[in-house]
């Protein structure tokens, strides 16, 4: 069965959409110990005599395990240091900062605990959707589930690699060994940097591309230096690593830069002296596995009769054992290092406080009985984080249990205590916000970073920093206990713990917040370095304000996007006028007039909503400010403002706008008609762009409800076709990016440009690929959707492409939109036929002739005059910046033609002029020469009332015609396309010289200018409807947008046997009568082969 059943839909799944189970797995054996809300400072140093029945369990997990006292941290009057280094410290001290917020009595943020419930509910919700009740299946948090990426268990396949004789200790030991690699290498990895799998040449990016990463480098042995046993890693090995070879693995150079990479090697390469100093914990082999043996083998553990082992125990292996790969300019009390902890403001200060990073254990009077030591604010986040992740082998592959997990605490980083910024509970204050903007600006100037996000920055030992993870710590514990209660009723007695309210809630949570906003919007309320500073955004209106203010700031910024959209409007009315004819802004593009009058709209609506707000006028007497605020959310939430914001945004990336709100329709298969809409047509007309806002969440329910076997093999290949079937079918709407595909391209099969089909531009700036391996594949199937003569591209919010491009400043964007150099793809010589040698010879070029001029006999005579009058001078503005500066050339049929209409009807200043462009020098070989150029410039300047410029190269060059045996030579030859032979066939609505102007032009790549509009758009016709690859492009083509005839001398007699009419001039020749005469001369053309056509290149004056 396809990836897509048509028989029953898939049902919710139990864990995430893509996690795949198996059989051989490490099972998070944390779910099965309690974590119980905040503590007092009076803790309970036991963990507790039994399992709750109600808790969920690891496969593993006994139903109750003997009563354990866990030691008590040291005394922090006797050993400060040793008290801030346990974990029992973190929590005990952050609650000092918590119960600081509760109150909205930090320094640094103002806190809003009535938005608390927001955050509780925002939690439950993403926990529903990702998982069935009673949530048993929701595992630990740990690293494990970084290499799930993409919904496979790697870990799983890696275990089942292993032979038979290897045991479960040393396959413990093995997975020790890379959990804590792959934990220390995982720090930000920096905006550049990806990860393509070797294995499945997938791509994978941040926490997750490192777990793969640091996997893929495990299996190939790079961390082992036992030549039997690669699945390790030894203190020998580590020392042998280098720069080049971390590099070379975590795949880090130029253009995919992973940030810190030496840093990192370093951290591996002291890792290896730890490994060796301390062989109590690690073994004589130095491996960071055999920490296991040591925890087996100590008293606490041997002292019960099952394997229990008490978290204080591998806490201090954890910061005793790693203590020497640590920088030593942490805070230190004594000359002992203190890892990740730091002075808080917040916390309790001794009378001065100190001003260096060495602090004494005891208070500096009598007065002040506060130590400075009780000023240091400790955290342990990746003591805990290795905590969390080294616990799972041991688990799940020897069974072992842990007494006192519900010491560790909620890990101080944005990924899990983000969402307290995003939801509105803590908002940063005003000062720190303007200090930390300082700080970003310095950072930009001092590497060259260009600036294109509003983001207050601040070092990790800054006091907004420190404030802001005590404070997590204790909101985390806080909401484990709030959701608990939430979902009381799901839980159906359970009690979910901390460890998987970070993994299911939290951290998820943020990711989704942060990912959404990240790509909906360019500000950013605060940031942090990928040196190791936290990244606070906040997007749109404040969310600590009012819904009025909320209104009143989109208003804002709809005003601001208005004034744009008339800064463009003026830039496209004030484009000259040459290449094309005048036309308004609305005619320039059309559907910018739709696009800003939806816009109107949005900010009439909000302007609607804040006048409910006011008691004079909108406000009914009677309504409640609740039961208001509650209507003006529904109706603010519905608001597309933010994304015609985002159109707008990427409008302003893009070049050459040519259409925007371009509805366009089609017929289905059936004969239906079904209407593409583009958001945008740029470059010319060139790229179709849709903006797609679905979310990853979104897409999760539209592949879940179009039947997406979350279980397929995404490399069967057979499997993909049957789910293509399913995506080009036009009943099939559930997924909206693939119906959007399939619209846009069966209408880009509709229309050409420049020969070819529109290329299709679906930006999805709500999705990131290399995070979830079903989005990925879904996506992969989706860029199949075009294929044959429709190029389609599928941009998400992390690839290359128009949405991580930076948006210039306005007046760039604007000259970038609004086109103004017409003549940039010309070649420096230009092929030129006869309709230009009219312009350039017409007396109504170079004389002021007005509409009412009894020079002229004929209403075309007169249409010419009144386009002068109105838009002339048409050769200064138009046709003389064409050709000025190129070499000119054309084709013996287009001088013959042209010579001949002269020297028939032209006027004496009419010849006068051709004689100027084609006619020999006095001195043959000194026609060309810029002395030769600068005669015939003055002279044709003498008969003409304009200026004519000094660089106007004359005189035209003519070339050898191009016969019906010389296209079909050059077809041959693979000169011209094959498509080229439609042009000169029947039926093609071309004469002979048009053919063969534009072959010669088409052969010689060179740009062919024309006033013929009529033959252009033939040929363009013809080439679109004849073309057989698909990929054949036609001559390159400039229309003159005006045509001239000779004001010619007055007739006799009628030419070509025209008749008088009453007196108004001669009788026109009808349509069939001009078709008769281009398939004539078509025929002559193709007939005629090898003979040619000498041009007339003297005229006679008066003959």
């Amino acid at each position: 069965m396809g990836l897509f059943s048509r028989k029953e839909k898939a049902p919710k799944a139990s864990g995430k959409p893509s996690i795949n189970t198996s059989n051989v797995s490490i099972a998070s054996g944390a779910s099965s110990i309690k974590s119980p809300p905040p503590r007092s400072t009076t803790m309970n140093r036991s963990s507790g005599t039994s399992t709750t029945p109600g808790t969920p369990l690891t496969p593993f997990s006994p139903t109750s395990i003997p009563k354990v006292d866990l030691p008590r941290p040291p005394d922090p009057q006797l050993d400060p240091a040793g008290y801030l280094r346990s974990l029992g410290a973190v929590r005990e001290r952050s609650k000092i900062v918590t119960d600081k917020a509760i109150r909205n009595e930090l320094k640094h943020f103002d806190v809003d605990m009535r938005k608390f419930p927001d955050v509780v509910t925002f939690v439950s919700q993403i926990i529903k959707r990702d998982y069935d009740a009673p949530y048993n299946s929701i595992p630990s948090h740990g690293r494990h589930q970084h290499f799930c990426v993409g919904g496979r268990d790697r870990i799983a396949q890696l275990l089942s690699t292993f032979p038979e004789d290897v045991d479960n200790s040393e396959k413990c030991r093995r997975m020790i060994d890379l959990f804590l690699v792959s934990v220390l290498l995982d720090a930000g990895a920096g905006t550049k940097w990806s990860y393509k799998s070797t294995e499945n040449g997938r791509i994978y990016r941040r926490s997750e591309g490192i777990a793969v990463a640091s996997l893929e480098m495990f299996k190939s042995g790079l961390f082992s230096s036992d030549s039997r046993n690669k699945f390790q890693v030894d203190k020998e090995g580590l020392r042998n690593l280098t720069v080049e070879r971390v590099s070379a693995g975590l795949q880090s150079k130029p253009g995919n830069e992973m940030a810190g990479i030496e840093g990192r090697t370093q951290l591996l390469q002291r890792l290896a002296n730890a490994l060796t100093e301390k062989r109590e914990y690690f073994g004589d082999s130095g491996r960071p596995g055999h920490m296991v043996d040591y925890l087996l083998s100590h008293p606490s553990t041997q002292a019960s009769s099952m394997p229990i082992v008490i978290l204080p125990t591998l806490w201090n292996v954890l910061m005793n054992g790693l203590m020497p790969i640590w920088p030593a300019s942490r805070t230190s009390i004594n000359g002992v290092s203190l890892g990740d902890a730091w002075p808080c403001q917040s916390m309790p200060q001794p009378p001065q406080s100190p001003t260096t990073s060495q602090f004494s254990p005891f208070p500096p009077s009598a007065q002040n009985s506060t130590a400075a030591w009780e000023s240091i604010l400790p955290f342990h986040k990746l003591t805990q984080w290795l905590c969390y992740s080294l616990m799972q082998p041991m688990q799940s592959l020897l069974r072992i249990h842990f007494a006192g997990v519900e010491l560790l605490t909620g890990l101080p980083e944005y990924r899990n205590g983000g969402l307290f910024i995003d939801l509105g509970v803590l908002t940063l204050k005003a000062g720190d916000s303007e200090r930390g903007l300082e700080h970003y600006d310095e950072y930009c100037r001092r590497t060259n970073v260009k600036p294109v996000e509003v983001a207050p920055m601040f070092e990790p030992s800054d006091d907004v920093i420190v404030e802001w993870r005590g404070v997590t710590v204790g909101f985390l514990d806080r909401l484990c206990a709030e959701v608990n209660k939430h979902m009381k009723n799901d839980l159906k007695g359970n009690q979910l713990t901390l460890a998987q309210i970070l993994e299911a809630g939290s951290w998820k949570d943020q990711i989704c917040i942060y990912a959404r906003q990240h790509r909906e919007s360019a500000h950013l309320h605060l940031r942090r370095r990928a040196e190791g500073m936290a990244i606070f955004p906040q997007f749109g209106p404040d969310p600590e304000t009012s819904l009025l203010q909320q209104c009143q700031f989109i208003i804002h910024r709809i005003t601001v996007l208005l004034d744009e959209l008339e800064q463009l409007k003026a830039a496209i009315e004030r484009r000259p006028a040459s290449g094309h004819k005048p036309v308004a802004w609305n005619q320039a593009v059309p559907g910018l007039g739709f696009f800003e009058r939806l816009i109107v709209s949005e900010k009439k609506h909000l302007e609607k909503m804040v006048a409910a707000y006011d008691d004079d006028g909108g406000e009914e007497e009677g309504v409640d400010t609740e039961a208001l605020d509650s209507r003006i959310r529904l109706r603010l939430d519905a608001s597309n403002y933010k994304f015609y914001e985002t159109v707008w945004e990427v409008t302003k990336r893009c070049c050459e706008l040519t259409g925007m709100r371009r509805d366009l329709s089609y017929k289905t298969v059936g004969g239906k008609s079904v209407s593409a809409v583009i958001d945008l047509v740029v470059n010319g007309g060139a790229d179709w762009v849709k903006v797609v806002t679905t979310t990853e969440r979104r897409l999760f329910y539209e592949m879940a409800d179009a039947g997406w076997d979350w279980e397929e093999d995404f490399e069967d290949e057979g499997a993909d076709e049957a789910m293509l079937e399913i995506l080009r079918d036009e009943t099939e709407d559930s997924i909206e990016v693939a119906k959007v595909a399939r619209h846009m391209v069966a209408a880009a099969r509709t229309s050409y440009q420049d020969y070819r089909r529109p290329r299709v531009r679906i930006l999805m700036s709500r999705v990131s690929e290399g995070e979830n391996d079903a989005v990925d594949h879904l996506l992969r199937l989706v860029r199949k959707m075009g294929g044959g003569d429709v190029d389609l591209v599928v941009e998400t919010a992390n690839g290359p492409g128009i949405l991580t491009e930076a948006t210039p400043p306005l007046e760039e964007a604007i000259a970038n939109l609004v086109e103004a150099d017409y003549y940039k793809d010309f070649t420096a010589t230009v092929n030129v036929d006869c309709s230009v040698f009219m312009a350039l010879a017409s007396d109504f070029s170079h004389m002021a002739i007005g509409p009412d001029s009894e020079l002229l006999r004929s209403k075309q005579h007169r249409i010419d005059a009144t386009d002068e009058v109105e838009n002339g001078p048409r050769l200064v503005n138009t046709l003389y910046p064409a050709i000025t500066g190129r070499t000119l050339v054309c084709t013996r049929e287009a001088a013959d033609t042209f010579l001949k209409i002269v020297g028939d009807i032209g006027t004496e200043e009419e010849k006068a002029r051709t004689r100027i462009l084609f006619e020999k020098g006095e001195v043959p070989e000194a026609e060309g020469t810029d002395r030769d150029r600068a005669r015939r410039v003055r002279l044709l300047q003498e008969l003409s009332v304009y200026p004519v410029p000094e660089d106007l190269r004359l005189p035209v060059q003519i070339v050898d015609s191009v016969s019906w045996d010389d296209a079909q030579r050059m077809v041959a030859e693979g000169q011209l396309p094959a498509v080229a032979l439609a042009v000169g066939k029947k039926g093609s609505g071309l004469n002979a010289m048009n053919v063969s102007s534009f072959l010669y032009g088409w052969k010689a790549k060179l740009t062919t200018v024309t006033s013929n509009w009529e033959a252009a758009k033939r040929l363009r016709t013809v080439i679109e409807t004849n073309r057989v690859t698909g990929t054949e492009v036609g001559p390159h083509i400039w229309r003159i947008p005006f045509s001239r005839k000779l004001l010619a001398k007055p007739k006799v007699t009628p030419p070509g046997g025209g008749e008088k009419k009453d007196g108004e001039g001669w009788r026109l020749k009808t349509r069939q009568e001009r078709k008769v005469e281009k398939e004539a001369s078509l025929q002559s053309w193709i007939s005629s082969e090898g003979t040619e056509t000498v041009a007339k290149m003297t005229i006679d004056d008066g003959k």
